[in-house]
């Protein structure tokens, strides 16, 4: 019966299906790592894989925690859309390379979401900085997993973040955001919101 569906009615049902079940996959700001396998689409059939690896879409959302193998699949099926990613410091397996593949293609993330422990130096020293993200709409810093008794962290300042020319929206999550407004250049004027 979907053989009948022509692929692009087929792409919108998978992208429908999948915001439902996942509501961060679709928000323009990405909200914590709830990112289930849904590619196993892939394997009911012909048709179905080849739907889905035309849609740009589906692959478009890449965690920086995921094995670089699949990083590089991602990347290479999003292929010049502009990309969401979410940087996260959980799983140390395989972080460093990973993260490496992403940053390799910072001229393509739209919206960014970096999700840190309280001792967050150790993703900022991984992070060639200043980073240039000329596309970059909303920037999301969340604070992840930390143990009780420690105090919220500061943002460093300033913020080494500092080429986003088209940045609108700056969110922070359980973080003091330390003289926002000298984080970004006097031009923008983003909306804050914590």
């Amino acid at each position: 019966m979907t053989e009948d569906l022509p692929p692009e009615l087929l792409s919108r049902i998978f992208l429908f299906k999948i915001r439902d079940e996942q509501p961060n996959f679709g928000g323009k700001m990405i909200e914590g790592s709830a990112y289930v396998e849904w590619y196993n689409m892939l394997t009911v059939c012909q048709y179905w894989y080849h739907t889905t690896i035309g849609c740009l879409q589906l692959w478009d959302y890449i965690i920086s925690n995921l094995p670089p193998i699949r990083v590089k699949l991602f990347l290479s099926r999003s292929k010049q859309v502009p990309i969401r990613v979410e940087l996260n410091e959980s799983d140390r397996r395989w972080h460093a390379k990973s993260l490496r593949l992403l940053l390799g293609e910072a001229h393509r993330i739209q919206h960014l979401s970096i999700r840190m422990t309280w001792d967050h130096d150790e993703v900022l020293k991984a992070l060639p900085l200043p980073l240039p993200l000329p596309i970059l709409k909303s920037l999301k810093i969340a604070e992840g997993y930390r143990f009780p008794g420690f105090l919220t962290p500061s943002l460093p300042e300033p913020f080494p973040f500092f080429n986003m020319p088209h940045l609108s929206t700056l969110r922070t999550t359980r973080y003091e955001l330390v003289k926002a407004k000298r984080l970004l250049q006097p031009r923008y004027h983003p909306s804050i919101r914590y």
